[in-house]
């Protein structure tokens, strides 16, 4: 035999479809999707609080399906729908066999069996929270599944390290057993200090929340009626603030688009994000304005583990009042945002204090690579990356009173000529793909006069960056 012959692969394939090999005797290919099925029962054993009626909308598309794989394919929806998506079941096994029906000669029809655990009736726990430069302690107590069609009562307290506590109170409706359409209706009260404007800040209101599937993406609806109280801090509070302080009553509308392609939201390596917010308040009480953001981010991987990012993000509010309250307006900087400068240290201030603005603008530049000596093997690959970044951004103070054309000009005219820029190196982490942490060393280029500039190392923890 010649060195070629022997190199002839051992498993040959016969026209039948059938392999045949040293090994052992002939093994017909199954093709799920050729394999007609179609299921006549279905079982739930394990019911207890949960309706019927919610079970049956979840698991009807399985009596759709023509073929095994199809059925497979329904029974995993299911399966994870009742689980993650609705919160029905704390596990879902499932099991197929052939019915047995003697009326059925076919042998297509079978019997799907879903052996299923609730969830306790009461649960509760303690959980920290990361915000953007703020930890939280979090006290919770949930009655999942609790009228049995997927609602969910929560009772939720947080204090965190800079002050700050929230009291929640809300129910959780899915709408038609479908886990992308929910209901809410919350109860809260909070009280935030804000160090940097130099005012602290209690509300105590109620609002509405509903979320709707969208063109490849999410619309959420809000509607929230606020009593707030704004109280100086100091005797030294800026006196544009001070002129803020006391009570005022919000009534707003406010709808947002989330299209999310990414492979996470913390440290993504692929996909792009798409989020638009606008806001309309004054439905009721003393506070009017009109306000839009809007969010861009593109990451695209590159060869070695390398990865590109690309964000901007963009806001401008209108007062409907003589002037914007500085609670109301937006903020700036950030060792997570505008790198190089502090925590909302960006644009105008008085006395040391923020006052905010009317219209902002950000963007930035990274290139993500991994840790210097690691692999993809490692267990560091994933949770840690050094980048290299450029990022830039403006704050425009408020209005004018030049015509409505000359006056979108002069603002235009002011993001850009008062645009700060920074650049730097440094290290990225994810905690759990629920927070992010950055250790930079960051050079600012550019800023403006009153800017809280934090040239050198910056520490930075929290959930939203760009």
């Amino acid at each position: 035999m010649s060195p070629h012959e022997s190199d002839v692969d051992n498993d040959a394939v016969f026209d039948d479809g059938r392999f045949c090999g040293d090994d052992g005797p002939p093994v017909k290919r199954v093709v799920l999707e050729e394999v007609p099925a179609h299921v006549k029962r279905i079982n739930i054993d394990g019911l207890a609080r949960t309706k019927d009626d919610i079970v049956s909308k979840v698991c009807g598309d399985i009596f759709q399906a023509e073929n095994f794989a199809a059925v497979l394919q329904q029974c995993l929806v299911a399966k994870a729908k009742m689980e993650q998506g609705l919160g029905l079941f704390s596990e879902v096994g499932v099991e197929i066999d052939v019915t047995q029906d003697p009326s059925d000669r076919t042998n297509e029809g079978l019997d799907v069996t879903m052996n299923v655990k609730e969830p306790r009736r009461f649960t509760g726990g303690v959980h920290t929270l990361v915000g953007n430069n703020d930890g939280s302690l979090m006290l919770s107590f949930k009655a999942p599944n609790i009228f049995g069609r997927g609602e969910k009562l929560s009772v939720e307290y947080t204090h965190g390290m800079m002050k700050s506590k929230t009291h929640t109170v809300s129910f959780t409706k899915p709408i038609n057993a479908d886990p992308d359409k929910w209901f809410t209706v919350a109860a809260f009260h909070t009280h935030d200090d804000k160090p940097w404007s130099g005012y602290g800040e209690a509300s105590r209101g109620f609002g509405f929340r509903v979320a709707l599937p969208a063109y490849r993406g999410l619309n959420t609806f809000h509607w929230d009626v606020l009593w707030r109280e704004l109280k100086a801090m100091s005797k030294g509070i800026a006196f544009t603030a001070r002129n803020d302080m006391g009570h005022s009553l919000k009534s707003s509308f406010k709808h947002t688009y989330t299209y999310d392609t990414r492979d996470t939201p913390i440290l993504p390596t692929k996909g792009f994000l798409i989020k638009v917010a606008n806001e309309v308040a004054g439905l009721g009480g003393d506070v009017r304005f009109l306000k839009s953001e809007g969010e861009i981010q593109w990451n695209q991987p590159l060869p070695f583990g390398f990865v590109f990012q690309s964000s901007l993000v963009a806001g401008t509010m209108k007062s409907l009042n003589d002037l914007s309250r500085v609670n109301d307006r937006f903020l700036l900087g950030g060792p997570l945002t505008l790198r190089g400068f502090r925590h909302n240290g960006v644009g105008p201030s008085e006395d040391g204090y923020s006052l905010g603005g009317e219209s902002y603008w950000g963007s930035s530049a990274h290139l993500y690579s991994p840790l210097p000596f690691t692999s993809a093997n490692s267990s560091l690959y994933d949770y840690f990356k050094t980048h290299m970044f450029v990022n830039a951004g403006g704050l425009y103070a408020g209005q004018t009173d030049s015509a409505p054309r000359s006056r979108v000009s002069k603002r235009m005219s002011d993001l850009t000529s008062t645009a700060r820029v920074a650049y730097g190196i440094g290290m990225v982490a994810h905690l759990g793909n629920v927070a992010r942490m950055e250790l930079n060393y960051v050079w600012p280029l550019k800023f403006s006069r009153g800017d809280g500039v934090a040239p050198g190392l910056q520490f930075g923890i929290g959930v939203s960056f760009f």
